[in-house]
């Protein structure tokens, strides 16, 4: 199977500029891709994705001006899946994902990315889930995310998934201090220059299905924070672990 795409993001919202001043600038993303994916036998799953974006960053609103540069960052992924038949039906897999990054991404477009071409991956309307908390803590821009995994039905109507998720930054800080990945993230975390080490995470989710119209969940996880990111920053204890349970049900009428 092989399938192409195209997405069109554009923000023709206002940036203000100063205290009365208003000037309408187009923010635009344009992404293009494409995936394969093949079954060389009945065992096995490979598939491959990659994609491109372009078009034009524009900076927060700044008292120096609206600052526009270049958009160019790619994204990619690997995967794949081994079902070897065995007792219990056990799903074997390994998922890779990069997506670029700049090293100081400087959002304002001022200071040392003046002039130069913004190349952190804008993760529009993801909807994967490589890790539980990392999905909730960071975005899926200037990272490698590895995720290795295993799913079996110990029981009738019961499935046990395991995940091993590694995330580290595609560029390592290239200063320390309270950064932000994205601009979907306001607050950034205090990352230490030239690590690259965002942390690890053990996930577990035990599916129950319960009847056909009822599925019972529960998901565990524990995310372990990396040498990128600081110990401790104005008193937040960033170093410690971080864990989670989350308990479900869905009903499907």
């Amino acid at each position: 199977m092989a399938e192409g795409y195209f997405w069109s993001k554009d923000d023709s919202s206002a940036k203000y500029i100063g205290t009365n001043t208003a000037v309408d600038k187009l923010d635009s993303v344009q992404t293009i891709g494409g995936r394969v994916s093949t079954m060389p036998n009945s065992k096995l799953n490979i598939q491959q994705e990659i994609a491109y974006q372009f078009g034009t960053k524009v900076s927060p609103a700044t008292t120096t001006g609206i600052v526009e540069r270049d958009r160019s960052a790619w994204a990619a992924q690997s995967v794949v899946m081994v079902t070897p038949g065995w007792k219990y039906t056990p799903t074997f897999g390994l998922i890779y994902s990069y997506f670029s990054g700049d090293a100081n991404r400087d959002s304002t477009g001022l200071g040392a990315n003046a002039g130069k071409t913004y190349h952190a991956w804008d993760p529009m309307f993801e909807n994967q889930t490589n890790g539980h908390i990392i999905n909730a803590l960071f975005p899926q821009s200037n990272a490698h995310n590895i995720d290795a995994m295993a799913k079996f039905s110990p029981i009738e109507d019961v499935w046990l998934q395991l995940d091993y998720v590694y995330l580290l930054m595609a560029k390592a800080s290239s200063i320390s201090g309270v950064m932000d990945m994205n601009d979907y993230d306001g607050s950034g975390y205090y990352f230490n220059a030239g690590k690259k080490a965002l942390g690890q995470e053990i996930d577990v989710n035990l599916i129950y299905n319960y009847t056909e119209d009822v599925q019972l969940g529960l998901l565990c996880g524990w995310f372990f924070p990396g040498k990128a990111i600081a110990s401790e920053s104005s008193g937040s204890k960033q170093g410690e672990t971080a864990a989670e349970a989350i308990a479900s049900c869905k009903v499907s009428f």
